[in-house]
């Protein structure tokens, strides 16, 4: 793809200038930043592009606080986001937390990535992805970027209705449909970590998932277990089943030289 990084995670001035402007606020950018950006789209995140510089919104469960907190510091770190409190707000079901980044046109690129403008006049446009751009997000989609994606949305499913199947799952962001978006994200991670998945429907939810298979886990841990917070590290396993015990005491069929013989219900 030819895109620079650049060499580690630094503050530079002209990414906080106050009164700079948001012209100058060029690459090359940082790729563990461009990772989190990357994986954090293809979740819930999303961009938004204005006076051709893009910016990126995220908005948070405030359930898993250590994630949210990690995410943020390191946006700080880099210059690319205010150092201030992080905003709650309340959501229809849960708390919620909520940031954005600085405005880049150097960010751009995310933007065209990610979208297609639906009304060549109207300024609204919808998250979509081509095929024409699926070379270049297969090498944006790094381990990191992968991980920060399955930290956000991923999980353990278990559908009893289909004979017990289970898995790990990541859900892609909303948007993005079965016959396009979803088999191009499948076609990337097979193509670039060789992990086989499945695509599921959970109908009660109107959800899209795609799943891990149980073979496939371990592929999984070794590509982004050593960047997951330990906090989330329960994700990457299957829950332990739990063996179900009779509480009564089996009968024999033959009856032992000191078991009791009774008449009860045989002669009433």
């Amino acid at each position: 793809m030819g895109l620079k990084y650049w060499p580690k995670t630094t503050k530079r001035n002209f990414y906080i200038a106050a009164r700079g402007s948001t012209f100058e606020r060029i690459g090359p950018h940082n790729e563990e930043i461009i990772s989190i950006l990357v994986g954090s789209l293809l979740g819930n995140a999303h961009a938004e592009k204005r006076s051709q510089r893009t910016r990126i919104h995220f908005n948070k469960s405030s359930n898993n606080l250590e994630y949210v907190e990690w995410l943020h510091s390191k946006l700080v770190a880099g210059g690319y986001c205010h150092k201030k409190d992080l905003l709650e707000y309340r959501g229809m079901k849960n708390k919620m937390i909520k940031f954005n980044t600085f405005s880049f046109s150097s960010l751009n690129f995310l933007y065209d990535l990610f979208y297609d403008r639906l009304d060549p006049v109207k300024p609204i446009s919808r998250k979509r992805m081509s095929r024409n751009y699926m070379f270049q997000l297969e090498d944006l989609f790094t381990p990191l970027a992968f991980a920060v994606w399955f930290m956000d949305d991923g999980g353990y499913y278990r559908d009893e209705r289909l004979f017990g199947r289970e898995g790990l799952t990541i859900t892609p962001s909303v948007g993005f449909d079965y016959n396009v978006q979803i088999d191009i994200i499948r076609e990337i991670i097979y193509n670039r970590y060789e992990i086989n998945t499945k695509y599921v429907y959970r109908l009660y939810k109107s959800k899209e998932l795609i799943m891990f298979p149980p073979e496939e886990i371990p592929k999984l841990n070794e590509v982004i277990g050593p960047f997951v917070l330990p906090s989330l590290q329960y994700k990457l396993k299957l829950p332990e089943r739990k063996v179900r015990v009779l509480k009564r005491k089996r009968r024999s069929l033959f009856l032992d030289d000191d078991d009791e013989i009774s008449d009860i219900g045989v002669n009433g």
